[in-house]
């Protein structure tokens, strides 16, 4: 619903003439409940180190929510008592928080504005959005919670990372916080989480802020999109989807740099020939199955016979449904074409 200038007004904004500037920073903090994973009850400081992903993006676990944005930021998250704002939203530490600080800086000029607590409050100050915002939860924040997940995961405790907020806000030249909140509440659930020591959650950091630059948005947003996704049927087929994009992605690699006499014994009278042979079998895989094969033959180590026997197992359920065939979504196998997909990945 668009607001008319009366409506506006009438909650409190001001408008202000053009030749009144704000030089405005805009950044977004991203913060999710993680299960599955805690703190040792007796930890003394139960907040990790401060970590980075790539530009402008910094991360941190704490137990406390406001005692991890202030190291992030400089400021509380919940300006009220943070136990009873957890009870309310009926969520769980710790948390992680992911601070990313757009590069740009915006002109403000004139728009509705007001005062509070020495904080300024917008009025759809900036129309056309926060392209690098955008961008950044679109491309880049999928490949951090993918890399995270895989971090703090094990095959038999599996982590998930829940987004229960989203706040949008901004920092003038002369330090004044601009606000542009939008949050979101997603899904909770019960789990029995592991107790890690601050030494272990940090390993866990620094290991996912490096495989995280390994890992595409074009296949990380749907994994990303089956985290985030209640259906059952939704969450499989987003699993798989990561499944079949990362497959055709490392195909492509492997297939341009890999030596296959390294993998098959060739015997010398057909070094030239047997080598072209081989090479050009590899090369001439199009179909999922072939490719998933040979990834798993030259490339992906900690797979074994049983995944492979999970991957035909879902992929010929993918196809049946992809062909209308019935299927039963109680009985969809999406723990299993999770722990696939997450494996693929890295967890052990």
């Amino acid at each position: 619903m668009i607001l008319t200038k009366y409506a506006i007004e009438k909650i409190g904004y001001k408008k202000y003439p053009e030749e009144d500037t704000i030089e405005i920073s805009f950044g977004i903090l991203r913060v999710f409940s993680i299960v599955g994973i805690n703190f040792e009850k007796d930890c003394a400081k139960p907040i990790s180190k401060l970590i980075s992903f790539g530009d402008n993006c910094t991360a941190i676990v704490s137990k406390s929510l406001n005692d991890g944005t202030k190291v992030l930021t400089g400021d509380v998250f919940v300006e009220q008592d943070e136990s009873e704002w957890i009870e309310k939203k009926n969520i769980h530490p710790p948390f992680l928080i992911v601070f990313f600080k757009e590069k740009v800086t915006r002109l403000l000029c004139g728009g509705y504005r007001q005062e509070k607590n020495g904080d300024i409050y917008l009025y759809d100050g900036f129309p056309d959005g926060k392209p690098e915002i955008r961008a950044w939860e679109k491309d880049i924040l999928p490949n951090i919670i993918a890399s995270l997940t895989v971090s703090l995961s094990t095959l038999e405790r599996p982590a998930k990372l829940i987004p229960v907020e989203r706040s949008i806000f901004g920092t003038t030249s002369e330090g004044t916080t601009v606000f542009d909140l939008k949050m979101t509440s997603g899904p909770i659930e019960l789990s029995v989480s592991s107790y890690q020591t601050v030494e272990d959650i940090n390993s866990y950091l620094q290991a996912s802020s490096i495989d995280f630059l390994k890992l595409e948005s074009n296949s990380t947003r749907h994994l990303y999109a089956a985290f985030n996704e209640a259906d059952k049927l939704k969450q499989f087929l987003n699993y798989f989807l990561f499944i079949e994009r990362f497959t055709h992605s490392q195909f492509k690699v492997l297939s341009k740099t890999y030596d296959l006499t390294n993998f098959v014994e060739i015997p010398s009278r057909l070094s030239s020939s047997g080598s072209t042979f081989f090479q050009n079998q590899l090369e001439q895989s199009k179909n999922l199955t072939q490719r998933f094969h040979w990834c798993a033959l030259l490339a992906w180590k900690n797979i074994d016979d049983s995944d492979m026997e999970i991957f035909r197992e879902i992929k010929s359920l993918r196809d049946r449904i992809s062909h209308g065939e019935e299927y039963n979504e109680e009985t969809l196998p999406v723990r299993k074409t999770m722990l696939l997909s997450l494996k693929l990945i890295g967890i052990k």
